[in-house]
């Protein structure tokens, strides 16, 4: 049920957009994926759906980065300099076929690199694997967001893993993404225990009941928004948040704030968004 008390939510619910609540995505991706069809998969056409919904950054790491290997890495930091303000990216740690010190390399000299992603599940590596070491020290010692894709029960990127990792580091930001779906009160537990932790909305948001999960915890200021981009429509994900029944500070928190805070931790220059 919408919160009708919401202003945020009555215009997201009439017009699809608020503008008085910016959105800031974070968890993104963009380019072809092989063997499924992408109807925004280019930097273009993913801007105008962001700008019909007030997506005013996203922060991505793309399709081909991260499964193509190395040699398209460099695509991603060209569409940041191209849309500057637009697109940020997460450098991709493709753990299997690392290049460790070249990998830092880059990282430490391309700005439009605000933190790291890794889809552990995917390349078969766990994320407490040594290999991952250099990389957490990295974002550990510059405070950076480093986004995980996380899945309930995984045996490489589940509960386990993920506490392994957030009690030794301690300092860079854990953006848990789908916030370990399938075990959400794992995931609470796990945001209480390690204030570092962010949890993530991508795949949770079609099920009624998980963001519900997190909300009634009162942790609408460890949550960030992001939907897969363009896999999953920011309208289904808005519509979907404001069916919650929250009100304006806690979509206020999940749309754009608890983003900006995060990014802020991390040195990211950002224009002003509004102030309360």
């Amino acid at each position: 049920m919408i919160n009708l008390n919401s202003s945020v939510a009555r215009e997201l619910a009439e017009h699809g957009r608020s503008e008085q609540c910016p959105i800031l995505d974070m968890h993104c991706h963009m380019f072809p994926y092989y063997g499924a069809f992408m109807p925004a998969d280019t930097p273009e056409k993913m801007l105008h759906f962001m700008d019909r919904s007030n997506v005013k950054l996203a922060v991505f790491s793309s399709h081909s980065a991260l499964n193509e290997g190395r040699d398209f890495i460099r695509g991603d930091v060209e569409v940041a300099r191209k849309y500057p303000g637009r697109f940020l990216c997460y450098y991709p740690v493709l753990s299997k076929v690392l290049d460790t010190e070249n990998d830092l390399r880059e990282l430490d000299s391309n700005p439009e690199y605000i933190g790291l992603k890794l889809l552990c599940d995917y390349y078969g590596v766990a994320m407490s694997d040594d290999r991952h070491t250099p990389f957490f020290e990295y974002a550990d010692a510059r405070r950076l967001p480093v986004l995980f894709h996380t899945w309930g029960h995984s045996k490489l990127n589940g509960c386990e893993e993920l506490e392994k990792v957030c009690r030794k580091y301690r300092n860079m930001t854990v953006v848990v993404g789908h916030s370990l779906y399938g075990q959400i009160p794992e995931a609470v537990r796990l945001a209480r225990e390690y204030p570092n932790i962010m949890l993530e909305m991508t795949a949770l948001l079609p099920w009624r009941g998980n963001v519900e999960h997190i909300l009634d915890a009162g942790m609408s200021d460890r949550i960030v928004f992001g939907v897969d981009n363009p896999w999953f429509s920011y309208d289904a994900y808005t519509g979907s948040l404001i069916s919650t029944g929250i009100g304006d500070d806690e979509l206020k928190n999940i749309l754009y704030r608890n983003a900006v805070r995060v990014l802020k931790r991390a040195g990211v220059t950002l224009p002003q968004y509004p102030e309360d």
